[in-house]
């Protein structure tokens, strides 16, 4: 059988800086992942050993490195971690150029600037980045972040079953005040998108 998906969309660039919005911690991102395998049925079955994929996505080209350092030669009950995504990519180092540039625009503006084919390999790297998240089981990100968002409605939709609740629900790091489902507590409230 497939290995269990999870995945994480690690925001930095422009939402580092942002004042209405609070930087979140890589740690953070692999708290949410851990908690959830803990709980989850695979990893509490005593007859199974199961590696359970963690997919980054980021802006950063430090997260997958930091995540990796997190989660190596842990467990979570019977799970241990495999994490995964992609090296060297141009969307991945978007955070450093808008650091060094100084430029206070989200990942589109500074994709927007790229040279034709950079901004076409870019925005590929990108979409690719939303289909991963969008197949995990389990999505850690940012409701701020509108790929983490888009990624959560094509879940829905590929895995909608006539109103019936996808579940798990994703974590939205930054939004617990409005019915976003997080660590701490579930709200009654309904939001946009399945969080």
């Amino acid at each position: 059988s497939p290995l269990p998906l999870v995945a994480m969309h690690i925001r930095r660039g422009d939402k580092d800086a942002d004042k209405y919005n609070r930087y979140h911690l890589t740690k953070e991102y692999v708290q949410a992942v851990y908690a959830y395998a803990s709980q989850a049925p695979w990893c509490t079955d005593g007859n199974r050993t199961p590696v359970i994929q963690v997919y980054v996505a980021s802006d950063s080209e430090n997260a997958l490195a930091e995540v990796k350092t997190y989660l190596q030669n842990v467990r979570a009950g019977n799970c241990s971690f495999r994490v995964i995504g992609a090296t060297n990519t141009l969307s991945s180092s978007m955070s450093t150029k808008w650091v060094t540039t100084g430029t206070k625009s989200a990942m589109a503006g500074v994709v927007s600037r790229l040279p034709g084919d950079k901004a076409q390999q870019a925005m590929y790297e990108i979409l690719f980045d939303i289909y991963m998240l969008s197949r995990a089981t389990f999505l850690v990100g940012t409701y701020m972040s509108q790929i983490a968002r888009l990624a959560r409605g094509l879940h829905i939709m590929a895995n909608y079953n006539h109103g019936v609740d996808v579940e798990p629900k994703p974590v939205a790091l930054d939004w617990t005040a409005l019915g976003m489902y997080s660590m701490e507590r579930r709200s009654p409230f309904r939001i946009a998108e399945g969080w």
